[in-house]
Order: C-alpha cells, then structure tokens, then sequence
C-alpha cells in the first residue's frame, strides 16, 4: 500500500525539518567555547626562576635547574595562553602540549604541527603565577623546532 502524494511530501518535509534542525544543533554546539581569564597585568613578576622552557615541535619542556621548585600555578606562554601546571621539583623536567594552552576566549595556542592550517605561533615569553606574584622563566629557542 502506498501513500497518496500529499503524505509523502509531508513525511519529507517533516524528515528534512527533523535533518535541518539537528544540523543547527550540530553548529550551535561546535561554537561552545569555554574561556580562560586574562593575563593578570596588576601583579609584577618576582624575577626570573633558573627554569629552562624548551619547544620541541608542538610541546614544551620545562627542566627546573633552579634551587627551589616551581608551581603548582598556572603557566603563561607570551602573556596570553595559560594552563594550571603541578609542581615542578629540583632537577625535574615535564612536557606540555602547547594546544592545552587557551587564552581568555578560549582559543589554543597554535602549535603548528603536520596539519596545521596556520603558521604556529612563536613562545617569546612564559612566566608562571603562584603565590600572588608571577616568576619569569627563560626561554630557549621560542620557534617550532
């Protein structure tokens, strides 16, 4: 048994409406973006920690050669991008994925990459906030490496 015409063309209508509004949902979501916080330009940098911040491609290295241990804080790559990080001991070294870093609209860092549609972004600066007060870290090579 088939349809007569005019239910066909509604059960179509009804399909592509049903189509058309979940691809609008699809979009609405994609568009989320979860924010960060500003770069917190009323605190002054305590000075600069013997922490040796190295780009390796899409990540960091951090190597703590300095007398004390960095963090926990949050990280700060060129006064934009930010990411919590765990306490770095004496002597110790950890890894970050430089896409983890997001500024205040929520956008990463661009890491570069073999997909990478832009070019990457170069790290000038990294600095890490703890206790109230920011402490510089030197940077080594900045460029995708």
């Amino acid at each position: 048994m088939s349809l007569p015409i005019p239910h066909r063309r509604a059960g179509l209508a009804v399909v592509l409406g049903l189509f058309a509004a979940a691809l609008l949902a699809g979009c609405h979501a994609q568009r989320r973006i979860d924010g960060g916080r500003p770069f917190p330009t009323t605190l002054a940098q305590a000075g600069v920690s013997d922490v040796q911040v190295q780009r390796a491609g899409t990540t960091i290295r951090l190597t703590n050669t300095s007398a004390r241990t960095l963090g926990p804080g949050v990280m700060w790559i060129n006064g934009q991008f930010a990411r919590e990080i765990d306490a770095i001991p004496i002597g110790a070294s950890a890894s970050f994925a430089l896409a983890d870093f997001r500024n205040e609209f929520g956008e990463r860092f661009r890491a570069g990459g073999f997909f990478a549609t832009e070019p990457p972004d170069r790290v000038v600066r990294a600095q890490v906030e703890q206790n109230g007060s920011l402490t510089g870290l030197i940077v080594v090579g900045g460029g995708e490496e």
